[in-house]
């Protein structure tokens, strides 16, 4: 939440924050977020698998985390961490230039990643997710069509 200025009394910034917390205390947006985290997960792997495209998601509570280029088993449930969890291989460098189309067939698309990863929020729906996942099998066409996924 942006506070502005240091040390000084904006109350419509620290009412609104008062009133987001009250309602993140109640769990209900947390619980609505990782669902539809586990949702937009599964349906990527879908995509994924049906277009037969060497990509998979991952992650936990309402963060997703694409893979490209995986090269190890197929996601067999929520949780699923590529490479059993080894470092140097999820946390490797991705050609900056799949990179780059990537977002650029994201955005075409009408989706928003930060890098290859995205977070749900309490407000998104199944419907948001539905999208995403439509959205996301549109992404995989163009990058073939540029030949930037086999």
């Amino acid at each position: 939440m942006k506070h502005p200025g240091t040390y000084n009394g904006n109350p419509l910034s620290a009412a609104a924050g008062v009133a987001a917390l009250a309602e993140v205390s109640k769990g209900d947006l947390c619980r609505q977020a990782n669902e539809m985290g586990r949702l937009l997960r599964a349906g990527l792997n879908e995509v994924f698998a049906r277009t037969g495209a060497n990509w998979c998601a991952y992650g936990e509570f309402s963060m997703v985390t694409v893979v490209p280029e995986y090269d190890g088993p197929r996601p067999d449930g929520d949780d699923f961490i590529p490479y059993n969890n080894e470092v140097a291989k999820l946390d490797r460098k991705i050609d900056p230039k799949l990179t780059h189309a990537f977002r650029c067939a994201l955005l075409l698309n009408g989706l928003d990643f930060f890098g290859w990863r995205a977070m749900l929020s309490g407000v998104h729906t199944a419907e948001d997710i539905q999208r995403t996942v439509v959205g996301m099998e549109r992404v995989i066409g163009l990058l073939r069509a540029e030949k930037l996924v086999p």
